[in-house]
Formats: structure tokens, sequence, C-alpha cells
């Protein structure tokens, strides 16, 4: 059994949760994995470092830290290495990043990334600094190394709000993003809005745990700019910084305002805003006046939401409500399965399609021009773990619809791909025509998955000059 060896800089909440749950989840990672993950270095700056070639015993360490606040200084496992050092020296095969944020620049967590990313290690960060600051440095240097960087835990703590888009949405433009990222802000406004005074609201949250001893960060905006940052960075390749942000928060807002909106139908929130003006990715940060019956005035408390404007499936809404540390230490949990989870993805993808004939699909987008439905735009993706050249194969499908029935005596109907050309190294083509009732097009994408070549198919079928009904099935058939 493969014993990935992680290590871990930064063992506050978020780190101890990552803990726990690999010994919760131990026997269930072992056998649906294949996989006994062992922790072999974990750095901190106040409670001491430890490194252990053969593993560390978490269960232990965490009861060290319950009782006495840091690691026992007898501990044969201690270590004077710092956070650099062992991204740069130690030897594992993973590494977490979960060190405290430095808003202003990232750093040094930028480095750590840096460091491993450089020894082809994977690499998962909980620090949204480095997502802000530098993500498409990173992102290209992981690239380019053949290995993996996950930051989903970064925004909406670990929502899938990045996988939603990268996994789910293929070829789907991001146009513009919104939402509500900061949990500080968002309980801050609420209460005030219940006319509770600022020092009561300020200190209910201390004591639940989310509101930090100084809320300047949060309360001047940087925290919800750095958000914005990484998640502008991510899904729309905005090259952008925390800095470069247009940024008010909410320390001039004041009691009587709240309760103002309040009265007239509206909410105050902090909102985040990204979206591309004169081809330019732009991002704000700042409190509006939002109605009562939008979905934003009804996010409260701790909860959040971010809202994806996209050029084919239109605007996705995500909201994560009232989260907790586990949701952080869950995600952090993915990577060291992420290989092996993907081929297993892959070929099951396969098998249902050949022995199934059940359809992948992801969406369908109706094809309007001069207010006239003139077809309907379907898209499937499907993983395929083989080589380009090897998939110039046959697609059997079935079509069932109110103006459209292609089948044969056998029920199917066969045809092959004709080429259309080579659009890029990356991107084939390939279209059917027959009939004069719909045209299909097959794009394959070649695309470097954690190292590793993967093809992605899609298939665009639009149908025409009559839209087909709602009730219309498409099985799609790969002979591998």
């Amino acid at each position: 059994m493969r014993q990935p060896r992680i290590a871990i800089l930064g063992f506050g909440n978020a780190g101890q949760a990552f803990a726990r749950l690999l010994i919760e989840k131990k026997q269930e990672i072992q056998s649906v994995y294949s996989q006994d993950p062992i922790v072999t270095a974990i750095v901190t700056r106040s409670r001491g470092s430890l490194v252990a070639e053969d593993g560390l015993d978490l269960e232990k360490l965490l009861a060290e830290l319950t009782k006495t606040g840091r690691f026992d200084p007898s501990d044969p496992y201690q270590s004077a290495a710092d956070a650099i050092e062992v991204a740069e020296q130690e030897d594992y095969d993973i590494l977490v990043e979960l060190t405290p944020l430095e808003i202003f620049s990232g750093q040094p967590a930028i480095d750590h990334i840096k460091a491993a990313l450089n020894r082809s290690k994977n690499v998962i960060t909980a620090n949204k600094g480095p997502i802000a600051w530098a993500y498409r440095e990173l992102r290209d240097l992981a690239q380019k190394q053949g290995v993996c960087f996950f930051h989903e835990t970064t925004v909406m703590d670990g929502t899938p709000v990045f996988n939603l888009v990268t996994e789910t949405l293929p070829l789907c433009k991001v146009t513009r993003v919104e939402g509500i990222l900061n949990s500080t802000t968002n309980f801050v406004l609420e209460e005030l809005s219940k006319e509770i005074p600022m020092e009561v609201v300020m200190e209910e949250g201390r004591k639940r745990g989310f509101v930090e001893a100084d809320p300047s960060l949060d309360l001047l905006g940087w925290d919800a700019a750095a958000k914005t940052a990484a998640l502008l960075n991510v899904l729309m390749d905005a090259g952008t910084t925390p800095d470069k942000i247009a940024r008010k928060g909410i320390e001039d807002i004041t009691k009587e305002q709240i309760v103002d909106a309040v009265s007239r139908g509206k909410r105050i929130k902090l909102l985040c805003r990204g979206e591309i003006k004169d081809g330019i990715v732009q991002g704000s940060v700042a409190p509006e006046e939002v109605d009562a019956s939008d979905l934003l005035s009804t996010i409260t408390g701790t909860s959040s939401v971010v809202r994806i404007t996209t050029d084919l499936m239109g605007t996705l809404s995500i909201v994560e409500h009232d989260p907790e540390i586990l949701q952080t230490g869950r995600t952090e949990n993915r990577p060291y399965v992420l290989q092996d989870q993907r081929r297993r993805s892959v070929n099951s993808c396969c098998q249902i399609l050949v022995h199934h004939v059940e359809t992948l699909w992801i969406g369908a987008k109706e094809i309007v021009l001069l207010n006239q439905v003139v077809g309907v735009l379907f898209f499937f993706t499907l993983l395929v773990d083989e080589p380009a050249e090897q998939l110039h194969r046959t697609i059997v499908f079935v079509l069932r619809g109110d103006s459209i029935n292609v089948v044969d005596g056998s029920g199917h109907e066969q045809f092959m791909f004709v080429s259309a050309g080579q659009r890029s190294p990356e991107i084939r083509e390939w279209h059917i025509r027959s009939c004069d009732r719909f045209q299909l097009h097959i794009f394959l994408i070649v695309q470097q998955i954690c190292g590793k070549q993967h093809c992605v198919i899609h298939f665009f079928l639009r149908l025409h000059p009559k839209p087909i009904a709602e009730s219309v099935q498409i099985f799609i058939d790969i002979k591998i």
C-alpha cells in the first residue's frame, strides 16, 4: 500500500482539523484509495517543529497541544528546521502550506510553495496570499514541473468554487464574479441592523471564534480584497493583486445607515465584484445597498456566497452556510489521493458509456437569433486516458425528440469522425454532418493533469431549423 509523505507548514486550527481527518478517515482512505498517508514533518512558529522519516504520531501530538499548547520539548523528533528549510530539504511527496496569511505580500508562503514545486512536489494551500499575489507564476511552475497545485480552501473554506468551473464548465468563459466573502463584516452588518451596539457585536464575534483580536483587515476590506483577487486570478486569469482591487470597507458605515436601509427594504452588504471592462478584468470591494428580494441579502451570519456569470451557462450562485473549520480540513485531505482518484474516474466514465449507454451531460443552451430559437447547444465532457492519436474512433448516438429521430433498424445509426483540421497543438476538431436536421462538432483537447496527458472530448450538437422538445434524450456510446 502506497504511503504518501506529507509535510505540514503551520499547525493552527486548519492544520489540526486536517490531522484529525487523517486519523478519523484512515481506514476509509486505505480501503477506498489503497493509500496510507503519513505526516513526516510539522513546522510551527511557536509550538515547536517535528520531523520524522517514518511518520509522526498525530493522536499524541494533538493531545499534547490540547494539554499544554505546544509539542513536548523532549520529543526525539524535535527539529530546529524552519518552514523554508523543510520545504527545500526534507523528504516528502506533498507540501500542505497553512502558514498565517501575510495579506500585503503573500510571503513567505509564496517562497514555501515555489520551493516545493521546484522540487517537483505536489502542493496544497489554504493560504489565500499566494493565490492573490502570485497565482499565475505558481500555476505555471506546477504545470512545468508536472505536479499538482491545489488551493480550493483559500476562498469560502473549501466550498467547490474553483473546481466547479475547472471540472464541470468546460469551454465556459467566466465574465463576471460577485459575492459576499468576508464573514466578519457580514456578521457585523447583520447584528448592527438589530441595533446591537458595536462593542457587543465584536465581543460576541470573538467568543464565537471568527472575529480576530484586531479585526481591522476585515473591517477595512483587505481580507475581502485578497479573496477577490484570488477569485479573479483563478477564474478569469486576471493577474491582479489585492492592492489593485478598488477597496472600501465598512469602517464608515453607521448603525443609523444600516437601520435606515432596512426600513426601506434594503440590506447593506460588503460586496466583492469582478468583471471585464475595456478588455481588462477589474475588481472592487465596497458596501452596497441590496434589495431584500436579492439572494445576496439573505446571506446571514458567517455564511458566504459567490455568483459566477459565464458565456454559456449564464449565472450560477454557490452559498456556503455557516462554515466550520472541519470544511477547511476536509479540502486539504484531497491531494494525496488525487492521482488515484483521477484514474478511477476516467475508467468509470469509459465503462459507463460502453456498457450502460448513459449520458454524461453538463447542460444545454438555446441558440437564439433575432428572437427565434434556432437550435440547442449541448455540451458533454469525457476524460479519456490515452494518446490523442488513438481517439480517431466511432461515435454511436441516438437522438429522440419530437423533431429528430435518427435510428436505423438496430436502433443506432453509426458515423465516423470527419477531420476538420487541427486548430492548435492542443485542440483538434472533427465534425459530422447528417440530413438537414443537425450538426455535431467534436472537439478533442489535450490537457496535462498532474503531469500526465489526458484527452477531454467535448460534444456540441446544434439542431435546426426547429428546436427539439425539452424531453429529448441523447445517448452517446464511445467505442474505446
